[in-house]
């Protein structure tokens, strides 16, 4: 059921909310090789969170739900484009207010950190950025 296809749909939302603000990205389970600079977005699901339950059929089943999200930004130094301007957009992109993933209710996105890394051999600066992202589902179709 799409519903319950919670990497899928997060990667789709972000990947187009970051291209629609011109950061073309892809889904990194999507790429089979990347030669120029790009931005890839990853997830692995965490969990569900006891913070509350939605009642279905008179059973008290989870509806809210983690999810670690990474985002890698490669960027080829010959493609003359900022490196960390495009860390700082992604970043400025992922606030909560903005509402970038649609099809669930995200009641936060926490950033956790990131990781700068120099690729020398291929002249090529990367990032990861990590984030967790807590959703509510609605289970409600359901509860009939």
């Amino acid at each position: 059921m799409k519903l319950f296809e919670y990497e899928k749909n997060i990667e789709a939302d972000l990947v187009s909310w970051l291209t629609e603000n011109e950061l073309a990205c892809t889904a990194s389970r999507s790429v089979e090789e990347l030669d120029t600079s790009n931005i890839q977005v990853t997830s692995q699901y965490g969990g569900a969170i006891e913070d509350t339950r939605q009642q279905i059929k008179g059973v008290l089943e989870y509806d809210n739900h983690e999810l670690s999200l990474t985002i890698l930004v490669s960027t080829y130094r010959d493609d003359k484009q900022s490196h960390f301007e495009r860390v700082a957009k992604i970043r400025s992109l992922l606030l909560i207010h903005l509402k970038p993933i649609k099809y669930y209710h995200v009641y936060d996105i926490v950033p956790q950190g990131s990781t700068n890394i120099e690729l020398a051999e291929n002249n090529a600066d990367q990032t990861q950025l990590t984030y967790i992202i807590k959703f509510r589902v609605d289970l409600s179709q359901f509860a009939e």
